[in-house]
C-alpha cells in the first residue's frame, strides 16, 4: 500500500472515531431526556419501579460516559502508537536509503577498480596470482643470495685456513726473520701512535685557534655594533613617539627644561626631537643649548627640584622608563635646587621661572 492509501486509512480511521463520540453523546442525551420524562410524566408508577428505573437509566449514563471517556483515550493513544509507527517507518527509510547510498558507492569504487559481480572471481583469482608470481621471485631471489653467501663464507674459510697454514709455516721456518717482521710492526705501531698523537695535538691546536677566532670574531662584530650604536644619530620614529605618548600622557601638563650640552647636530636634533615628543603626550617643554660647557654630560640625565610633589618623581621616573624602553640612554640622577641653571644658555632666560623637572641631552651613549 502505497503513502496515498496510508493517510486515507488515517482520515477514514479519525473520521470514525469523532462519528463514534457523537453517537455517544447522543446516547446520553437519550437517557438524560428518558430521566426527565420518567419525573414529569410517570405519575402513576409505583416507586419502586420508578427507583428502579432511575437507578438503570444512571448506570446507562455512567456506562456511555466511561465509553466516551474511554475511547477517546483509546483514540489519543492511536494517535501516539501511530506517530510512533510514522517515526520507526521513517527511521527504517533513511537506513535504508543510508546502505542503498553505501552500495551504490561501493560499486562504483568496484567499477573504478574494473570489477564486477561476474568477473569479481576472476578478479581474485588474477590479484592471487600477481601475488605468488611476486613471492616466488622473492624466494628465488633470497635462494640465491643465500648461495652466494654460503659460497663467499666457504672461500672465507678455506683462504682463513691457508694463512693459518702459512702464518704456522714461516714461524716453524724463519723464527729470527718473523721477530724481526715483529719487531719491525711493533715500531710501525709505535710511529703510528706517535703519529697519531700528534694529530690528535694538532686537532686540539687547531680548535684552539677556531674557538681564539670565533671569539676574536664575535668582539669584533660587537665592537662593530657597538659604533653603528654610537655613530647612528638618536632619533623617534612615529611609531616610537605614539609609545612614548601612550605613556606620558598621563602626566600632562607637566613643564620640563631640555638643555642640550655640546655643538653637534646630533644632539641638538635629538634635544628638539625629545620636544616635539614630549608636546604630543601634552607636555610643556622648552629647550636650550649650553654655551660652551658640554663637560662631562652623556646620554640623557634627568634631574627633579628639590623637595617636588610626587606627581613630579613619578613623571620623571615614566619620562626615565619610557626613554630607557626605547633603547635611549636615560637615568634618573638626583635633585637641584634653585631657579638658575647650572651653565648659561642660548635663548630666552628663564628669569627665574624654571620647571621642576630638567632634562641635560649630552653625547650619545
Amino acid at each position: 500500500m502505497g503513502s496515498s492509501g496510508v493517510e486515507a486509512l488515517k482520515s477514514a480511521f479519525s473520521a470514525a472515531s469523532s462519528a463514534n463520540e457523537m453517537a455517544t453523546l447522543v446516547v446520553v442525551a437519550g437517557v438524560v431526556i428518558e430521566l426527565v420524562a420518567l419525573f414529569v410524566f410517570a405519575k402513576g408508577t409505583p416507586r419502586a419501579e420508578k427507583v428502579f428505573l432511575i437507578l438503570g437509566s444512571v448506570l446507562v449514563v455512567l456506562g456511555v460516559a466511561g465509553e466516551y471517556v474511554f475511547s477517546g483515550r483509546v483514540a489519543a493513544l492511536g494517535a501516539q502508537l501511530q506517530q510512533l509507527s510514522d517515526q520507526r517507518v521513517a527511521a527504517l527509510g533513511a537506513g535504508q536509503a543510508r546502505d542503498h547510498r553505501i552500495a551504490t558507492q561501493a560499486a562504483a569504487h568496484a567499477a573504478d577498480l574494473g570489477v564486477t559481480v561476474d568477473n569479481l572471481q576472476g578478479f581474485v583469482t588474477a590479484k592471487e596470482r600477481v601475488a605468488d608470481s611476486r613471492l616466488a621471485e622473492l624466494k628465488k631471489f633470497v635462494a640465491v643470495n643465500n648461495a652466494r653467501n654460503a659460497a663467499l663464507i666457504r672461500q672465507f674459510e678455506t683462504d682463513e685456513a691457508r694463512l693459518e697454514i702459512a702464518r704456522n709455516k714461516a714461524l716453524a721456518t724463519n723464527s729470527a726473520r718473523t721477530a724481526a717482521v715483529i719487531a719491525e710492526l711493533e715500531r710501525d705501531k709505535s710511529d703510528l701512535n706517535k703519529a697519531r698523537d700528534d694529530a690528535l695535538s694538532a686537532a686540539v691546536g687547531t680548535k684552539k685557534d677556531l674557538a681564539d677566532m670565533t671569539t676574536l670574531l664575535n668582539q669584533e662584530s660587537a665592537l662593530r655594533q657597538q659604533m653603528i650604536a654610537v655613530l647612528t644619530p638618536r632619533d623617534f620614529s612615529s611609531q616610537q613617539q605614539a609609545v612614548l605618548r601612550a605613556r606620558l600622557s598621563a602626566f600632562a601638563p607637566m613643564r620640563v627644561d631640555i638643555i642640550t650640552f655640546g655643538d653637534t647636530r646630533e644632539i641638538a636634533s635629538f634635544g628638539q626631537k625629545l620636544a616635539e615628543t614630549l608636546q604630543l603626550a601634552g607636555w610643556r617643554p622648552k629647550v636650550w643649548a649650553a654655551i660652551g660647557a658640554s663637560g662631562n654630560v652623556v646620554g640623557v640625565p634627568i634631574f627633579t627640584r628639590k623637595a617636588s610633589s610626587p606627581t613630579v618623581e613619578a613623571a620623571a621616573s615614566a619620562l626615565e622608563g619610557a626613554l630607557s624602553a626605547q633603547q635611549i640612554s636615560a637615568k634618573k640622577l638626583g635633585h637641584f635646587e634653585g631657579a638658575d641653571f647650572p651653565t648659561a644658555v642660548i635663548g630666552p632666560p628663564p628669569g627665574g621661572d624654571t620647571a621642576d623637572i630638567r632634562v641635560f641631552v649630552g653625547a650619545k651613549q
